[in-house]
C-alpha cells in the first residue's frame, strides 16, 4: 500500500511539470530586387560567435541592471547564435542581391559575413516598460586573405507590446530587421566589388595564356 502511495505521489509530481514552449523569429520583410542578366555575387554568413550568457536556448531577461535570469520553460527553437545567423541568411537570400547565400565558404564566395552576438534579451526598464535588446558586432571579410573590408557594431532595442516570450520574439525580430536592412547595402556593394575583381583577375590570368 505504501509503495502505491509513493508511486502516486511521484506520478503527480511528474504530471505537474509545466510544458516547455519554444519560440522563433519572424522572417525579415526585405523587398527583393530582381536584376536580370546580372552576375550576382555569393555571400557566406558564418554562424555567429556568442557571449557566454546568451549561449543557451533558454530565453534571457534582465529584471534589473544587476540581475540576469532565464525563463525555465520558455526557450528559443535553437541557440541564439544559430537562430540569428539563419535570420541573416534568409533575409539576404530573399533580398535578390546575391546569387547564393551559404553557411560555409565555397569557391564562389565573394564576401564573408562574421560576427559576435553580445546581447539577446528582454530588459525590464520599468514596471510597465519592457524592451527586446539585441547587440551585434559584424564584419565583412575577404574570404581569401581574411582582410576586414567593413565592420560595424549594432545595439538595437524594440518595445514589447506585452511582457511575454511572444512579445519578445516579435520585438527582437523587428530589431534584427533594422540591422539586416542597415547591413545589406554594404554587404551587396562589397560582395559585388569582390566579384568584379575576381572576374578581372581571372580574365587577366586567361589572357596571359
Amino acid at each position: 500500500m505504501m509503495h502505491r502511495a509513493l508511486l502516486c505521489l511521484a506520478l503527480t509530481a511528474c504530471a505537474a511539470v509545466p510544458e516547455t514552449h519554444r519560440y522563433t523569429l519572424v522572417a525579415a520583410t526585405i523587398a527583393p530586387v530582381i536584376e536580370e542578366g546580372a552576375d550576382l555575387p555569393t555571400l557566406t554568413v558564418e554562424e555567429l560567435e556568442v557571449d557566454p550568457p546568451y549561449d543557451d536556448p533558454r530565453i534571457a531577461y534582465r529584471p534589473s541592471a544587476y540581475r540576469f535570469e532565464s525563463y525555465h520553460y520558455h526557450r528559443w527553437s535553437a541557440p541564439p547564435s544559430l537562430l540569428v545567423s539563419e535570420y541573416f541568411r534568409d533575409a539576404f537570400s530573399r533580398s535578390g542581391h546575391f546569387a547564393r547565400v551559404t553557411r560555409a565558404i565555397v569557391p564562389q564566395t565573394n564576401a564573408l559575413l562574421r560576427g559576435r552576438l553580445t546581447a539577446f534579451e528582454e530588459v525590464d526598464v520599468k514596471k510597465n516598460r519592457w524592451v527586446g535588446r539585441v547587440a551585434l558586432e559584424l564584419s565583412l571579410e575577404d574570404p581569401t586573405t581574411g582582410k576586414i573590408l567593413w565592420s560595424r557594431s549594432f545595439d538595437e532595442s524594440e518595445p514589447l507590446v506585452d511582457q511575454s516570450p511572444d512579445g519578445l520574439a516579435r520585438a527582437l525580430s523587428t530589431a534584427l530587421q533594422r540591422i539586416a536592412r542597415a547591413t545589406l547595402p554594404s554587404a551587396t556593394k562589397i560582395a559585388t566589388s569582390q566579384a568584379s575583381k575576381a572576374a578581372e583577375d581571372s580574365n587577366e590570368s586567361y589572357s596571359r595564356w
